[in-house]
């Protein structure tokens, strides 16, 4: 489930005067409060609990709904919960006026929120992240020339973290304790679990696939432009020095990325993951009383609603 919903919200009486202005930040934060994700994961938690039946939330961006699934979870309910590199690695205090490349949805929120992210991953509270990767052109993100140039309320809202992912993550994470093997839980197993591959994907055993990542964890680098791979170089990321460097990327045991000057990629090798629910073997189970499930996917946000039938692992 995407996690926001409408709901009443009092204007403080002390808003500065660029609040209302749609090039600020602040204006599009303010437009997506804390309480349209806790209201929305509240429903959600208490539907899932009366049907029985097994929840993922998915971008979690507000530590303000984290006592909501630790209530949820305490009574049962099935519930796991994502959250996002750009939401554990940016924060709103930073964020320029009319940069729309930090504008995502839900948005980024304040360092103290993020904290309370990083604690609750800590703590095993959230159960894996992901990059949510969600591409656009300059001329979607309003970041060329025009009278909206850079207008937060009108600029498509999404990152490109796929690239950046791993030494996002790995840059922050051991000043919370967290070591390479919780990396490999977070950012590989429970993914492959969440989408029934754990038969195949996230393990070096034999009879699963060969994915393996080649990286040095010691190595840093900056983030520029010409360096990123994906089409479209727009960033929040740029000039920020990471840790973790790539070197290579092998896809069933056969290299798909090699670090280097040229370019780095070939066709395509990728396969078709998810089947319909016939074509699915025993071997890839839920749970232990079922074979398969049945996801539907909800977005509760004010912009568009949208249920998607009959959508199978």
């Amino acid at each position: 489930f995407h996690a926001e919903v409408e709901c009443h919200r009092q204007q403080p009486d002390n808003l500065s005067n660029n609040i209302s202005d749609p090039f600020n930040y602040r204006t599009f934060l303010e437009s997506r409060p804390d309480s349209m994700e806790q209201q929305a994961i509240d429903l959600v938690a208490r539907v899932a609990q009366l049907y029985n039946v097994r929840t993922h939330i998915v971008h979690l961006s507000s530590a303000q709904a984290l006592p909501t699934i630790r209530r949820a979870r305490a009574h049962g309910g099935r519930l796991t919960v994502e959250t996002c590199h750009h939401y554990l690695a940016l924060a709103a205090e930073d964020v320029p006026d009319a940069r729309t490349e930090f504008k995502c949805c839900p948005p980024i929120r304040d360092r103290t929120n993020q904290e309370q992210l990083w604690r609750a991953i800590q703590a095993g509270e959230i159960d894996l992240v992901v990059s949510d990767h969600s591409p656009s052109t300059p001329q979607m993100k309003l970041l060329t020339d025009g009278k909206q140039r850079g207008n937060f309320l009108k600029a498509w809202g999404g990152i490109s973290s796929l690239q950046l992912g791993l030494p996002l993550f790995w840059t922050h994470c051991q000043q919370y304790g967290l070591t390479l093997e919780d990396t490999v839980r977070l950012l590989c197993t429970e993914p492959a679990r969440l989408s029934g591959l754990e038969q195949r994907k996230s393990r070096l055993e034999p009879g699963y696939d060969g994915d393996i990542c080649v990286w040095d964890p010691e190595a840093s680098f900056t983030v520029t432009e010409d360096m990123i791979e994906f089409q479209h170089k727009v960033t929040p990321y740029l000039n920020r020095t990471l840790r973790g460097v790539v070197h290579a990327t092998i896809l069933r045991g056969t290299i798909i990325y090699q670090r280097s000057d040229v370019p780095a990629f070939g066709p395509p090798l990728g396969n078709i993951l998810l089947a319909r629910r016939h074509e699915i073997t025993s071997n890839n189970v839920e749970d232990n009383s079922t074979n398969s499930f049945k996801r539907q996917t909800v977005n509760t946000s004010s912009e568009e609603e949208e249920i998607e039938d009959d959508v199978d692992l």
